[in-house]
Parts: structure tokens; C-alpha cells; sequence
């Protein structure tokens, strides 16, 4: 059961990538209730924390604004990044939290992980680049999830920082313009010069 779930996860790692990739990925944003988009993927991945013994909460403002996204493409965005951090948390927990200023939307998942070396940071967006390779790497997986994650990040007209410290833990953070676009768009259409976004490292604080 195990590996027919990795297998299925990695068969739809590859098509969204494939689509991403070949400018096929379509989003069309409108209002989302972002409470509600945490709150479900907290309860999709309860179970998988529980099983490595961690915790695995959310914060998020009582008056965080509806947003307008694209609510398949932003939980494919969270499934990532939370899947991720379970996987590379051995100990202690995982948080989401989702709050506003006066200009953006801002969502952070933040692990007490193995963190990622200064050196590899960037890399770090990069399709099928793991810090971990070869046959006695630590982690499985494919190397997409991160590629992925940027990709929908900038197709929706955000952008992704990254803080990390080895040993200590990690944290994504997403900010979205206020401002959304009404009009279906394509990754071609909307992502201009640059192909991955911009990782800023620095150091993160422990749940």
C-alpha cells in the first residue's frame, strides 16, 4: 500500500510538472476562502504526521481576506510543501500559518526539519535536484515538489522565500498581491524572464 502510494505520487509529480513544463497548466483564480483551503489540508495530512510522531498545526488570522486563486493549483501548492516537511521532520512539528498585510496574502509552513545547506539553496527550485542523492540518500523521492511549488507560486502572481538553518528547521514562505488577475492565464503568458523564483536564506525559528 505504501509504495502504491509514492508510486501514484510521483506519476502525478511528473504530469504536473509535464504540463508546467510544455506551458499546458491552466489556472482560473477566483475567490477562495483561505481558512477553509488550510484548514482541509491540515486534515489531509493529520494522519501521516501522526504516524511519525509529529505535530503538525496551523495559525491563521480570524480576518485573513478572501483571496483570488486558483484553489486546485493552490492545494497542490500546500500538499507539497506540507508532505515535504514531514518528510524531512524526524522530530518536533510542522505549523501553516496564514495572515495578511495591507498589501499581500501571506502563507508560511514552517518545520523543525533537517533544514537545507546554505550550499544547495540554489538549487533548490531546480526540477529533480535533491541535497540527498545516489543510492544512499537519506530521503526518497523525485526531486519535483519544489520545481513544482515554484512554478504554481509564479503562475498565480506570487513569490516564494525560503528561510533555513541545518538542523534547526525550515520555512516557506508564500506572499500574493492583493491584486489578483480575473482572466485564466498559462504559466507562458504570466511568467516573464525568470524561471524559478527567488530563494531568500536566511535563518528560521523553531515551531
Amino acid at each position: 500500500q505504501g509504495n502504491g502510494k509514492r508510486l501514484l505520487e510521483t506519476v502525478t509529480a511528473i504530469l504536473d510538472f509535464s504540463k508546467l513544463a510544455t506551458d499546458s497548466f491552466e489556472i482560473e483564480p477566483e475567490a477562495m476562502d483561505l481558512r477553509e483551503a488550510v484548514f482541509d489540508a491540515i486534515a489531509r495530512y493529520s494522519d501521516a504526521a501522526a504516524e511519525k510522531g509529529l505535530r503538525l498545526s496551523c495559525d491563521v488570522a480570524e480576518n485573513v481576506s478572501d483571496v483570488r486563486l486558483d484553489r486546485p493549483a493552490f492545494d497542490r501548492l500546500l500538499n507539497h510543501l506540507i508532505g515535504n516537511a514531514i518528510k524531512f521532520t524526524r522530530e518536533g512539528g510542522i505549523i501553516v500559518r496564514a495572515g495578511h498585510t495591507p498589501d499581500e496574502t501571506i502563507i508560511e509552513v514552517e518545520d523543525t526539519g533537517v533544514g537545507i545547506s546554505e550550499e544547495f539553496r540554489p538549487d533548490l527550485f531546480l526540477p529533480f535536484k535533491q541535497e540527498s542523492e545516489g543510492d544512499a540518500r537519506d530521503f526518497e523521492g523525485t526531486g519535483l515538489g519544489l520545481a513544482i511549488c515554484g512554478r504554481l507560486v509564479e503562475l498565480m502572481g506570487g513569490r516564494i522565500e525560503v528561510e533555513s538553518e541545518k538542523g534547526i528547521g525550515t520555512t516557506f514562505r508564500i506572499k500574493f498581491p492583493k491584486v489578483r488577475h480575473k482572466r485564466p492565464a498559462t504559466w507562458a503568458r504570466e511568467r516573464g524572464a525568470t524561471a524559478a523564483p527567488d530563494a531568500l536564506p536566511q535563518t528560521a525559528s523553531r515551531v
